[in-house]
């Protein structure tokens, strides 16, 4: 049974993306990218009861599908979400100051900081 055939679907990966992880996934037998292509199995009933607020960063150049991630945006109660132009899944994540310029405004909003 072929991966695809597993998981019959990705809701949030881009679908292009999808299928050329389910073919790796295929050819290698690597573990994260089964990982990739199989979580999260969150349902709309559980993005829907997440109880803290959420900042969702998502790149220009992004694994997920921007309408997913807008989709969970508009399901989470208290999300915001921001789109990164320019970066991809986690270019901007690590030892970048542009990072807290992301998140500063909503921390702040929140009284996190």
């Amino acid at each position: 049974e072929s991966v695809r055939e597993q998981i019959k679907e990705c809701k949030f990966l881009e679908k292009e993306y999808y299928d050329k992880c389910c073919e790796e996934y295929e050819e290698s037998g690597n573990p994260l990218t089964y990982l990739l292509v199989s979580e999260p199995q969150i349902t709309t009933e559980q993005l829907n009861n997440i109880p803290i607020p959420v900042m969702m960063l998502v790149g220009e150049f992004d694994l997920i599908d921007p309408e997913h991630a807008e989709y969970m945006a508009d399901v989470i109660p208290y999300c915001w979400v921001k789109l990164v132009r320019g970066e991809d899944h986690g270019s901007y994540a690590v030892n970048n100051p542009l990072l807290y310029k992301l998140l500063r405004p909503f921390l702040r909003y929140h009284h996190f900081m």
